[in-house]
């Protein structure tokens, strides 16, 4: 989002929340790593569309004491450099070349991070404890029943008007998009993680993202997989694309998406919206509970 000076840029970093120690930072091929805390099973947090690893700092700072916590830096974004497209190919193959050294870890995602984590958990079920989705799905929301054609060139189209904007228009998108995304007292919270995004690279992410579909290989998932939904009652029944009048109706729609795996649980946060880690972090962090007691 926001281009800034290079000492700005260094301390995106740091997360948004309090944690005890300073990480220790490394690189593992195009994504940078931010290491915390100690524990089993570790936790591998990946964030969402233009966003640093700082948007996990409420995560870092509840679970640093119980468990190791990899926080991720996606190239293109926290001011890091893009790669060359195809951009998902790449973040997935360094990260899955990483899960080994984690010792089956338990990915958490968020947004596309959770798109992520569903293909991880497709490919590299073996080297994981579990997954986390926080509003990430396995195919773009609103566009599950187009053919793979119709989503291609909605994809292409997308992602040209974001490779297309000049760096003004890119940020006031960001900010209209954040204000629908989450409440408005944490919107600051949520412009402040996703500075530093690189237009180029947003283009590149979304139009991967938006043209694909992870549904027919949700079957080869063989670890349990939680997916945490939000719901707003003052927002989705207004949802041009994916309009949900109640919380029960978005639940089924997200288990609907989720079917083909035996292994997925669908729970739904109330009075929250997508940075659910911001609106709702006394809920979320439940779930997540949860789901890390009943793992073996």
């Amino acid at each position: 989002m926001f281009t800034k000076a290079f000492a700005l840029l260094a301390l995106m970093a740091v997360p948004i929340g309090a944690p005890a120690a300073a990480p220790t930072s490394f690189e593992i091929g195009s994504v940078h790593v931010d290491r915390y805390g100690s524990g089993s099973p570790a936790l591998v947090l990946i964030p969402g569309l233009t966003d640093s690893g700082a948007v996990w700092g409420t995560a870092v700072a509840r679970y640093e004491s119980t468990h190791t916590i990899y926080v991720l830096t996606l190239p293109g974004f926290g001011g890091r450099a893009p790669v060359a497209a195809p951009m998902l190919d790449t973040v997935d193959r360094d990260i899955a070349a990483f899960l080994p050294k984690a010792n089956r870890p338990v990915i958490v995602g968020h947004s596309m991070g959770g798109f992520i984590a569903i293909r991880l958990a497709e490919e590299h079920s073996d080297l994981l404890r579990g997954a986390i989705c926080i509003d990430g799905l396995p195919v773009f929301p609103g566009m599950d029943a187009m053919t793979a054609q119709t989503r291609a060139y909605i994809a292409t189209m997308a992602g040209q008007r974001i490779a297309n904007a000049t760096q003004a228009q890119f940020e006031a998108s960001e900010r209209r998009q954040v204000s629908y995304m989450t409440e408005p007292q944490n919107v600051k919270t949520a412009l402040r993680v996703a500075e530093g995004a690189n237009i180029a690279a947003t283009a590149a992410y979304m139009q991967e993202m938006m043209s694909a579909d992870l549904r027919p290989a949700l079957s080869k998932i063989t670890v349990p997989l939680l997916e945490i939904g939000p719901f707003d009652a003052s927002v989705d029944p207004q949802n041009p694309y994916v309009t949900m009048k109640t919380l029960a109706e978005k639940q089924a729609y997200y288990q609907q998406l989720l079917k083909n795996d035996p292994t997925a649980e669908v729970r739904m946060v109330n009075d929250s919206r997508h940075f659910i880690m911001l609106d709702q972090p006394t809920q979320l962090f439940s779930a997540i509970d949860a789901f890390l007691a009943s793992l073996h």
